[in-house]
């Protein structure tokens, strides 16, 4: 038995398998609030140490900050003030 030159040099075809089908999704679970609540910062004067904020409070507070900052004249050294914190809440596992 003699082959070809061509049919020697054909690589084999590759095998294809069946893809496996796709698993259903879960429905999402219903969050009765959300995940993370923001909480004022011990520094700020407009709003109580732990009470829940907005974003637009934050903003309102980091603005107030600023200000606060060039009143002193800059200085350029670095400076922290608890704004705002995140409390996150994990599900019980």
């Amino acid at each position: 038995m003699t082959t070809t030159a061509a049919a020697a040099a054909k690589p084999p075809r590759p095998v294809l398998l069946p893809w496996p089908p796709r698993r259903p999704r879960r429905p999402a679970e219903s969050v009765q609030r959300a995940p993370a609540v923001i909480l004022a910062g011990a520094n700020s004067s407009d709003y109580p140490a732990g009470s829940e904020m907005d974003w637009t409070k934050v903003g309102k507070a980091v603005e107030k900050a600023f200000l606060q900052y060039s009143a002193m004249g800059g200085g350029g050294g670095a400076r922290r003030d608890p704004i705002a914190q995140f409390k996150l809440d994990y599900p019980k596992s």
